[in-house]
């Protein structure tokens, strides 16, 4: 999943090499969010210049954020460009691995979206407002304007959406070493393994450790995955299941989280 910044709204764009389709969720910028890196609440259009003013860049604060408030397992990040490719002609398209430069893509997969997108966002492009669910709720901001806030539980059809293939097809169990100090950083985590297709099984709550986090499993395909959603070091445990994952988090986790 791609996630492409917006003046109006911020596009979370699943591009589905099995099904050859594309589905593009349109997220109100206008959405109330909270900053990861317990930076506050935002409007979300504000969370690109926010992270670059903070020094921790746009796109990765974005897609945190987006993380933690929508549960969406998103890592991959562009820049107003990447709306290229779920509109315009089949040229802008193409041209986009070559414009973009703020994006996290490297330069392989920037070709291969582009050449999806070419081939089918005309014909096989599905698109969810966000603003339209029940999801959402419309409030007023406190710049005064109208804006959204998140409501709900997250609709069926944006779990399938948001869902991980191979966590579903292993039916993923996750053990969570929670050494945080805090026990309110567990409900948004098991929410966000859920939305990815896995199941959070035990919750060990231990002292606080001043450590980052860790991830260890025996698929070193649900690792690299897992460790890119959440920026966790990777670590290969043979004696666990292949569909077994242990999270360890530590206070330098939740302080970014």
């Amino acid at each position: 999943m791609l996630v492409v910044q917006g003046k109006d709204v911020i596009r979370i764009v699943d591009f589905d090499f099995t099904s050859s389709e594309i589905v593009e969720v349109d997220v109100p910028a206008s959405l109330e969010v909270e900053a990861s890196h317990n930076l506050g609440n935002w409007e979300l259009s504000s969370i690109w210049n926010l992270g670059e003013n903070e020094k921790i860049g746009g796109g990765k604060l974005l897609v945190e954020t987006l993380r933690n408030n929508l549960f969406a397992p998103v890592y991959y990040f562009s820049s107003e460009k990447g709306n290229s490719l779920v509109e315009g002609s089949v040229f802008s398209s193409l041209a986009f691995p070559f414009l973009e430069n703020k994006s996290n893509l490297g330069l392989i997969n920037k070709i291969k979206l582009a050449i999806f997108s070419a081939r089918f966002k005309d014909s096989k492009l599905t698109k969810i407002d966000l603003s339209n669910t029940s999801f959402l709720e419309k409030t007023r901001l406190k710049s005064g304007k109208d804006g959204y806030r998140v409501k709900g539980e997250l609709p069926q059809e944006l779990i399938w959406v948001f869902a991980h293939p191979l966590f579903l097809e292993n039916k993923v169990f996750v053990s969570l070493i929670n050494e945080t100090g805090s026990s309110l950083i567990v409900g948004k985590m098991s929410k966000i393994l859920e939305t990815m297709g896995a199941k959070l099984g035990s919750v060990d709550n231990q002292n606080e450790s001043s450590e980052d986090c860790e991830i260890a499993a025996l698929n070193q395909d649900l690792l690299s995955d897992l460790s890119l959603v959440f920026s966790c070091r990777k670590v290969k445990e043979e004696k666990l299941e292949k569909n077994e994952i242990v999270l360890k988090i530590g206070k330098k986790f939740k302080e970014r989280f």
